[in-house]
């Protein structure tokens, strides 16, 4: 509920990675309207986050919208288009400490939201970084470098957004993938709400690392599967993809 930071301690380790999750509540209930918030960071020059929310029973253009920020945030709340979209609770990692880590709130709410994390660190994980990259136009299969070491994991997301502004296109999509390596050991969700009340979606895929679908016409508009884990990065193969996904 206040600006400026908060320390995090009782890890018993320095994290290398963190990765948090937040639905925007202030106790563990259910209510109504969808709100998500995750991202993750690995330092304060190296982070993530994105969001999405819908209004529960919302009119058309004001019911969802999404976000995302690379690079600016490692966490990030904002409201749905039918209160005025506006960033709700906004963070930043600042260090990481022996035995935890701090935080620094540039946006709250007033509410204490909470924000349920998770610590990667210790002697088995020597290199974590977070990367950008942009999905190709069509299939193909593409080379991403820049990590300065041989992934042994990945995590991906994705707001099928191509910049980082608070976005009020009237739907919602989240994301996520995970992969430890090739063939099966790599999974994708991706869920999604449009304005019209009509057009929702949810879709798993085994075998790929990220799939996304355009919750308007329900198409899949990108979707890869891990190849190989490189010298300096990954080599994914999409079998649809779109430059707009980042």
């Amino acid at each position: 509920t206040s600006l400026g930071d908060q320390s995090i301690t009782g890890l018993g380790f320095q994290p290398k990675a963190v990765l948090f999750f937040t639905v925007g509540h202030s106790a563990e209930t259910t209510t109504t309207n969808y709100r998500y918030g995750q991202g993750m960071a690995t330092s304060s020059t190296s982070m993530c986050a994105m969001s999405g929310e819908a209004t529960d029973n919302g009119t058309s253009l004001t019911k969802d919208s999404k976000s995302r920020q690379n690079g600016a945030l490692c966490i990030q709340v904002t409201n749905a288009p039918s209160v005025g979209v506006t960033v709700l609770s906004a963070a930043v990692l600042k260090t990481m400490d022996a035995d935890g880590y701090t935080i620094t709130w540039s946006v709250v709410s007033g509410l204490s939201y909470l924000v349920y994390y998770w610590a990667l660190g210790g002697a088995d994980l020597t290199s974590a970084i977070i990367l950008e990259f942009t999905a190709p136009d069509g299939a193909s299969t593409v080379s991403y470098t820049g990590a300065g070491f041989q992934p042994e994991g990945m995590i991906t997301m994705c707001a099928e957004l191509g910049d980082d502004p608070v976005s009020t296109n009237g739907y919602t999509t989240q994301a996520l993938g995970f992969a430890a390596g090739t063939g099966t050991n790599q999974v994708a969700f991706s869920v999604g709400s449009d304005n019209d009340d009509v057009s929702t979606f949810h879709a798993v895929q085994t075998s790929k690392c990220l799939h996304v679908i355009n919750v308007n016409t329900e198409a899949v508009i990108t979707s890869a599967t891990l190849d190989s884990f490189d010298a300096d990065g990954m080599t994914l193969t999409y079998s649809a993809g779109t430059s707009q996904n980042r």
